[in-house]
């Protein structure tokens, strides 16, 4: 009863309030986005302030246990370089690990528990299990949600995400001259 009564009383832990939080649909521009305990890829810490860019790109994969998320893995493999020159662009793999593979111009994060997706409220079933839905965001250098671009294939994602980079890009160096 008594441990019962201190389960009640608990501070909510990060995966429940991601989750709880992902229960009201995607997050939109002007909502802030936490990354605190996300892992790159290997397994080291991401240290969202240290990225090279102003502009932040995240992008949602299908779990990679199914052929959607190879096919959308493989097409960010090979696309990348047109945003990932002005942009900090990072592919979350949701429900499955990313290879280990160095891959210039990506940063690949993995969200096993799709803990990261539930924060962007970018999770769906699959096959009895959460994944991430393919959502794509753009961020400002605060984490503040910028644009929101609906599941697409990868290649109407890019030009939507090309799209919104630019025009953050354009109103950060209005607001910031030094950009």
């Amino acid at each position: 009863m008594i441990f019962g009564l201190l389960l009640l009383l608990a501070p909510p832990s990060a995966s429940q309030i991601a989750f709880e939080k992902a229960s009201m649909g995607s997050r939109m521009p002007g909502e802030t986005v936490s990354f605190e305990q996300v892992r790159r890829s290997g397994g080291a810490l991401l240290n969202i302030q240290g990225l090279a860019h102003k502009v932040r790109v995240v992008v949602f994969l299908e779990p990679l246990d199914l052929e959607l998320g190879l096919q959308r893995l493989a097409w960010w493999k090979l696309n990348h370089k047109g945003l990932s020159d002005v942009a900090d662009l990072l592919l979350v793999s949701s429900a499955s690990v990313l290879p280990k593979l160095p891959l210039p111009g990506l940063i690949l994060l993995d969200d096993p528990e799709s803990i990261l997706a539930a924060r962007f409220g970018a999770i769906r079933p699959y096959n009895k299990r959460i994944g991430a839905l393919p959502l794509a965001f753009v961020l400002d250098d605060s984490n503040i949600v910028r644009a929101t671009i609906n599941p697409a294939p990868a290649g109407t994602q890019f030009k939507s995400l090309s799209e919104a980079v630019g025009i953050l890009r354009s109103q950060l160096q209005t607001l910031r001259p030094s950009y």
